[in-house]
């Protein structure tokens, strides 16, 4: 039975922590390694994982000084040994058969990436869903059907191990915005990608996570430095008239934007949270 890593970076999530390990401990898949990185964190995050590896000995936690996500997901993938890896966000979750799923599905196909769907708990950003199995092979197949350039998210797919390896694709440390950096080219070297109907990986909106703060100056460099890297991409492999990029490019980042303006406005307002956030503004530009 192929084994799956779970890697977690945690960095003071405690509100949502029980939410995600419940999912991960519970799957229907039950080889699984459960990666937890625990990035620095002052909050009770480290106590709510203690106390879930008691109960599953499959949990393994890792503990760094506060290096930031990159280097938390990095430092997972070193310590991973399992078929496949999947990157979870520590304030989302997944449905209980996700890796069920995911495996029944890639066998006898051995594709490097598998997309699932995306659920938004809270109406924030998209929703995507797979209607079909579907084994994508050329580049522009790729990122039209997974539309992985106008979001780059990569807890959206579940990785071989061996091609990641192979590939030596990591993560940037220091950078934010890191996810623009890795899917593209992850997608441009995988064999296959294999889309996979009727299971999800739930987003849950914090508004104190990294990117929903990223109001500074060093961050609005980032996002700079991270565009600049998507269009040099895009330009490279001549994508901007094979996918109708410029219609498809809003990535999940680009709210990046969204977020100042609800930031002159208020943080707390409903209006304002349903104007930025709400599913009918975010939806003309998510369609696949």
């Amino acid at each position: 039975m192929s084994k799956v890593s779970v890697i977690i970076p945690v960095y003071n999530t405690e509100q949502f922590l029980p939410q995600c390990l419940n999912s991960i401990i519970h799957q229907t898949h039950k080889n699984l390694e459960i990666i937890i990185v625990n990035d620095g964190s002052k909050d009770n995050s480290d106590k709510i994982c203690q106390q879930f590896a008691k109960i599953d000995k499959r949990i393994k936690i890792i503990y760094q000084t506060n290096s930031g996500l990159s280097a938390a997901r990095n430092t997972g993938l070193k310590n991973a040994t399992g078929d496949y890896i999947h990157f979870i966000d520590s304030d989302d979750y997944i449905d209980l058969d996700y890796y069920e799923k995911i495996i029944s599905a890639n066998k006898g196909i051995d594709a490097d990436i598998i997309a699932a769907g995306v659920v938004s708990q809270n109406g924030s950003f998209y929703n995507i869903e797979y209607k079909h199995k579907t084994i994508l092979t050329t580049l522009t197949e790729k990122f039209i059907e997974t539309n992985a350039l106008s979001n780059c998210t990569v807890w959206r797919y579940v990785f071989k191990r061996n091609f990641l390896n192979k590939n030596k694709l990591i993560f940037a440390n220091g950078r934010i915005f890191e996810d623009i950096l890795f899917t593209p080219d992850a997608m441009r070297l995988a064999n296959y990608v294999l889309t996979v109907p009727d299971t999800y990986y739930h987003y849950v909106f914090n508004a104190n996570s990294l990117l929903n703060k990223a109001y500074s100056p060093k961050h609005q460099e980032q996002y700079k430095y991270a565009a600049k890297h998507l269009r040099t991409f895009i330009n490279k492999y001549e994508l901007e008239e094979r996918i109708n990029t410029p219609n498809q490019t809003l990535t999940i980042y680009k709210i990046f934007g969204l977020h100042l303006i609800k930031e002159i406005f208020s943080r707390s307002t409903k209006a304002t949270n349903y104007l930025i956030f709400g599913i009918p503004v975010m939806k003309k530009y998510n369609k696949k």
